[in-house]
Formats: C-alpha cells, sequence, structure tokens
C-alpha cells in the first residue's frame, strides 16, 4: 500500500508541477496581452521603413524585373557589400515584382540612406535618375550604349 501511494504522490507532484509551469507560461503570454497598445500598431520600424516604397509602388508595373542598388552596395576587394536587411525589405515592399540585386536591369531601383547622393554613387552603373520618391527611393534606368 505505500508503494501504491508513493507512486500516487510522485503522479500527483508531477501533474501538479506541469499544471503550475502550463499557468505561468498562460500568465506571461496574457500579460503581454494585457499591456498591448493598439495605437503602436503601424508605428514600428519595420513599418515606417516600407512606407517609404508606396509612391514608388504606385508608378510600378505589377508584374516585372527589375535591379536594385544603395549607397551600402558599394564595391570593394572582397565584392560587393550591401545592406542585406533594406535589400529584403525592398523585395518585400514591392513584391510581386521581382527585385534582383544588380544595378543590370533596364530599370533599377535605388535605396539610400541620404536623400541627397553623390552623382558618382549611382553613375558608377551607368544609370540616370528617371524619378525620386521622397529623396531616399529612386527610380533608375539603365543608360544603353
Amino acid at each position: 500500500m505505500s508503494t501504491k501511494f508513493a507512486v500516487s504522490v510522485r503522479v500527483g507532484a508531477g501533474i501538479l508541477m506541469v499544471s503550475l509551469m502550463s499557468f505561468l507560461s498562460t500568465a506571461k503570454w496574457l500579460k503581454e496581452i494585457v499591456y498591448f497598445d493598439p495605437r503602436a500598431v503601424g508605428t514600428n520600424k519595420i513599418t515606417r521603413y516600407l512606407m517609404r516604397f508606396d509612391s514608388l509602388k504606385r508608378v510600378l508595373p505589377d508584374r516585372g524585373v527589375m535591379g536594385y542598388i544603395s549607397d551600402a552596395s558599394v564595391p570593394s576587394d572582397s565584392g560587393k557589400v550591401q545592406d542585406i536587411r533594406r535589400y529584403y525589405l525592398t523585395q518585400y515592399a514591392l513584391s510581386p515584382l521581382i527585385i534582383l540585386d544588380t544595378p543590370y536591369c533596364k530599370q533599377v531601383i535605388g535605396n539610400f540612406h541620404e536623400t541627397e547622393i553623390d552623382s558618382q554613387t549611382y553613375r558608377q552603373w551607368n544609370v540616370e535618375v528617371l524619378a525620386k520618391f521622397d529623396g531616399v527611393v529612386w527610380l533608375l534606368n539603365k543608360n544603353v550604349k
């Protein structure tokens, strides 16, 4: 009888421990919901960053392939260095367009940190500026020689 009692106590303690851990996990999750601020929706860093492409997207075709350059895409001895996060967010913002990480397409998206860029920065890729959107996102056209 004592072994049966010891087993049931261990089983009961195990069930109690699992229940307690489950409750604590749920309580933490519920605490986050209680402190949720609906005014914060749409004001996070990523959403604000994606909004820079809204004006550009209105003038682009629904489908197609475009190139991509940025002021982080400068040639170096180790190859092209770029801010991969900004590139992926550009792809996401402009989907379903296909954005290739190359300046060698007929049209190219320029994604820059600054509103004014030295002309050498984009002319090194043999492109001309068609339009600027919010100063930092440019639509560029490949010069054909």
